[in-house]
């Protein structure tokens, strides 16, 4: 396996809070071998504040598995709602994401026609906008757009924040700002060149309404785009992988995943600024990162081993060999 991470900008490609240093990244799991095979690009969640770190390894070790290569992204977050709204940053980072992938295609054996997407909860709301918005203009001035496709072949939406008359009401919007429409209603943008879509969701979501993905996949139909949806009758929101192995992934604070979190814990740190309080902990009780993310990320893997929803990821299986013709 190669693991190597990758940033997706140059610094001055990138302005979000570049006080801190940080800068949005890809980090691959490549499988050995010299054949070309398809690959997944996953999109954590975290509500546009955070990326979650058991919504990425993990994922990636379960697609590898199945003979994948998996790609995690670090997308832009407004990290604890303490920062800037995002706009149209996280879906630039998916689509320079996706662009990177076809360009390193042949030196990684990437599939280039065989990219799919995976996104949970906020991430699979940005998988639900790449998949719907990715031929909008204001994408096209992206590094590398001209030579290279940030359309995926495959959309994999789990519980996910997707349709209007929900988002209206959802806290993201605090992060992802209203000046970007598009953004607000994903259902409306669905055509012939949205790609065939896998959703799930469970019923009992108290976090994202099934809704969600419901109208999402309402509206698939009505644009005769192939989809599959599976609806569990319980469990919790945000369950990954649904085994324990989320458990530890939870608590690894040096995830790729959580890198801005911690440039923006260590920036606050260093600067003094002892009265914010991030994630229910004030920064001033906290002399280093790893102090605070103990603190902070002490019940991060305690839900959710639920064994009838981890199906999940055998009928993703099965959906993406009948997308990808295995």
């Amino acid at each position: 396996m190669k693991i190597m991470q990758i940033p997706l900008w140059e610094k001055n490609q990138y302005n979000y809070h570049t006080e801190i240093g940080f800068v949005p990244q890809i980090t691959t799991y490549l499988l050995e071998g010299s054949s070309p095979r398809p690959a997944v690009l996953i999109a954590p969640g975290g509500g546009y504040v955070n990326c979650s770190p058991r919504e990425g390894e993990p994922v990636a070790m379960k697609f590898m598995a199945m003979g994948y290569h998996a790609i995690v992204l670090t997308y832009t977050v407004n990290p604890f709602g303490l920062g800037e709204t995002l706009g149209l940053q996280p879906l630039r980072d998916i689509a320079r994401a996706m662009i990177l992938i076809r360009k390193n295609a042949e030196a990684w054996k990437i599939k280039p026609d065989g990219v799919a997407v995976c996104g949970f909860s906020a991430g699979g709301h940005l998988v639900g906008s790449l998949a719907t918005l990715w031929n909008k203009e204001f994408l096209q001035d992206i590094c590398g757009a001209k030579e290279f496709s940030a359309k995926p072949d495959a959309a994999i939406i789990s519980y996910a924040i997707l349709a209007g008359e929900h988002i209206a009401t959802d806290p993201i919007i605090n992060d992802l700002g209203t000046n970007i429409p598009e953004l607000l209603a994903l259902e409306k943008h669905i055509g012939a060149h949205t790609p065939p879509t896998f959703l799930w969701h469970t019923i009992t979501d108290t976090r994202v309404p099934v809704e969600h993905s419901m109208i999402f996949a309402g509206e698939l139909r009505k644009n005769n785009i192939p989809f599959e949806m599976h609806l569990f009758c319980e469990g919790a929101h945000g369950v990954s992988t649904a085994d324990d192995e989320i458990i530890r992934y939870g608590h690894d604070e040096m995830s790729p995943t959580l890198l801005q979190i911690r440039k923006f814990i260590e920036y606050n740190i260093k600067i003094g600024n002892k009265d914010m309080v991030a994630r229910s902990v004030r920064i001033g009780d906290a002399n280093s990162w790893d102090e605070w993310a103990k603190l902070a990320y002490e019940d991060a893997g305690t839900t959710h081993n639920a064994p009838h929803l981890n199906d999940w990821i055998e009928l993703c299986e099965h959906w993406l060999a009948k997308v990808f013709g295995g």
